[in-house]
């Protein structure tokens, strides 16, 4: 092998991996600068909850929920959180209680009958939204 192949082969791996990195770190700025919806359930009888992360201080972190014809109603979770790619909310249909999980840690509950929503954040309470969005309103869509 000739000495100026040697360099070029040398060169072209750490310059593609660096060109790749860029990619990703664009992206991922990209992505963490949107609104984002990370997790959504929905039970048989319709209640529907999803949990959004919207730009603001770091990120702002958002429960919302919606019971069949009417508007979303907003719960706060925090307004300094960081990235979170996703969270599951199980659905138990018999307790009529949504758990919101982020990994194998309970962070939140919901219990769509009496709409009382549980931080374990916070340990805070709240019965009923703690604010009514318009009837436009979607969580899919960026909110500032």
């Amino acid at each position: 092998m000739k000495p100026r192949h040697k360099l070029l082969t040398k060169l072209l791996f750490p310059t593609a991996l660096i060109i790749l990195l860029l990619y990703e770190a664009i992206a991922f700025l990209g992505h963490w600068r949107q609104t984002r919806v990370i997790g959504y359930a929905k039970s048989e009888s319709g209640v529907q909850l999803c949990v959004v992360q919207r730009p603001g201080d770091i990120l702002s972190t958002s429960v919302y929920y919606r019971k069949p014809g009417a508007p979303w109603g907003w719960f706060y979770y925090d307004h300094e959180s960081f990235y979170w790619r996703k969270v599951d909310i199980i659905a138990d249909e018999t307790n009529k209680t949504m758990t919101i999980m982020r990994g194998s840690d309970v962070i939140a509950s919901f219990q769509w009958e009496s709409e009382v929503y549980w931080s374990a954040r916070t340990q805070e309470r709240h019965k009923g939204a703690q604010k009514w969005m318009p009837t436009n309103f979607s969580p899919w869509v960026a909110v500032r």
